[in-house]
């Protein structure tokens, strides 16, 4: 992940590629994914037997950044 000050400036990156252009958004956004309940159960010892009822939990709390 790449951090930059606005879309502009990722633009003007010499690496940039057209195609990312719908994974480019605010790191306001990126913050309220990674601080959800879904991603701080991931560092628990059963995260991964329970996954699959998490992941129900998971793609609700997607959608609801995604609607943001």
């Amino acid at each position: 992940m790449n951090l930059f000050r606005s879309e502009e400036h990722a633009k003007a990156w010499s690496k940039y590629s057209p195609d990312s252009t719908e994974r480019t958004m605010p790191v306001a956004k990126y913050a309220r994914h990674f601080g959800t309940d879904y991603q701080r159960l991931r560092l628990d010892p059963d995260y991964f037997v329970n996954r699959m009822e998490l992941q129900k939990k998971r793609d609700a709390q997607r959608a609801a950044i995604e609607n943001d």
